[in-house]
């Protein structure tokens, strides 16, 4: 999955972010970046990361030819995460408030939106509070698996451990 923060100007330095994601009023927090553009963040107290990296306008525009845009940005700052419901949210909250500390937009590339930080803000909190009823989802599902194939849950709780093993 993927979001994109579409700015005319960046922010200068992880603290720069981290004040703006302060200022949003998220409980996470920033670590150094390190050079393939991973951050290890805090969510609260869980341990977690943050993939991004700057891509050209034009190469977006491209993709999304049916995307009215607004204008020409100067840059996308494009968030990735997989199916780790702690990454989308910490997607949400930096890649918000990196939006209104530049006086940018983010694009939800699956609904095709531009949204503004304050629809954004709205989407992050949603995000956070909806986790445990998707979690007890997941839950379900694999006890649900266990009980027609043992095989098929071993296999879901190695992958959920790998996952969480990479997290650490």
């Amino acid at each position: 999955m993927q979001i994109c923060v579409l700015t005319d100007s960046q922010l200068s330095s992880t603290a720069e972010w981290q004040k703006a994601i302060y200022a949003e009023g998220f409980p996470l927090r920033l670590s150094n970046p390190e050079p393939n553009r991973n951050l290890a963040v805090h969510l609260r107290d869980e341990e977690t990361s943050i993939e991004y990296g700057v891509y050209d306008f034009g190469e977006l525009k491209d993709t999304c030819k049916a995307v009215n845009f607004g204008h020409g940005w100067k840059y996308v700052i494009a968030f990735t995460w997989s199916s780790d419901f702690a990454e989308e949210i910490a997607a949400w909250m930096a890649a918000t408030a990196y939006a209104r500390a530049t006086n940018g937009v983010i694009f939800d590339e699956q609904e095709g939106k531009i949204l503004s930080p304050e629809e954004a803000l709205k989407i992050a909190h949603d995000t956070e509070q909806r986790r445990p009823a998707m979690e007890a989802i997941v839950r379900d599902y694999i006890d649900q698996l266990a009980a027609n194939s043992p095989e098929a849950k071993e296999k879901i709780e190695s992958f959920m451990q790998r996952r969480s093993e990479n997290r650490d």
